[in-house]
């Protein structure tokens, strides 16, 4: 990922190819953002304020987490009770959004991070759903199980309340972004499941 200050994060191999790390480019220097005590990290988004998100492992590498970077510092954003979580965009207000693990690890729920707050979104009725974007409002894009597992679909959620956003009269759709008005883009299945 970039912003608009042409700042650039990702992963890179650590020397002998051991692990992989985030880093966070900046002027022709790599920055290796460390890890939350693990061996590995890697960093999907930046905002322009240069606040890194991603995910990390743990000490011991029993897990990975979501981890929000700045000024040096990573931060765990925990988990929603359950042992991983991935954070995967951030806003311009710091507002985190990814997916994580609830309670013995029964079910993998969106979430929206603010404050310190990790946010359970929940699901369209199934057992899954991811945040893959969140605009400048807090308004959050992904997809979900709807009851039953048996249909992936994209979602927008707004305010506690997640909105199916339906399919092409195939059984799957999902999103990629939304912008600052909550105009949403992805792909959806049309009939016959026909990409």
């Amino acid at each position: 990922a970039i912003n608009e200050s042409g700042q650039v994060v990702g992963w890179a191999q650590t020397t002998g190819g051991a692990s992989t790390h985030a880093f966070l480019w900046e002027g022709g220097v790599m920055t290796d953002l460390g890890t939350l005590g693990g061996s590995y990290s890697t960093a999907y988004a930046i905002n322009d304020s240069g606040q890194v998100v991603g995910k990390a492992s743990t000490a011991g590498d029993a897990g990975g987490h979501a981890f929000l970077w700045e000024a040096g510092v990573m931060t765990d954003l925990g988990t929603l009770g359950g042992s991983l979580s991935d954070a995967t965009a951030v806003n311009n207000a710091g507002q985190v959004v990814g997916s994580a693990y609830t309670a013995g690890n029964a079910e993998f729920h969106a979430f929206l991070w603010d404050s310190g707050v990790m946010l359970d979104l929940g699901t369209l009725g199934g057992s899954y759903s991811l945040a893959s974007a969140v605009n400048g409002t807090g308004q959050v894009v992904g997809y979900s199980y709807i009851a039953g597992n048996s249909q992936l679909r994209a979602f927008f959620w707004d305010s506690g309340v997640m909105t199916d956003l339906g399919t092409f009269g195939g059984s799957q759709s999902d999103v990629s972004a939304i912008n600052a008005v909550g105009q949403v883009v992805g792909s959806a299945r049309t009939t016959g499941n026909v990409r």
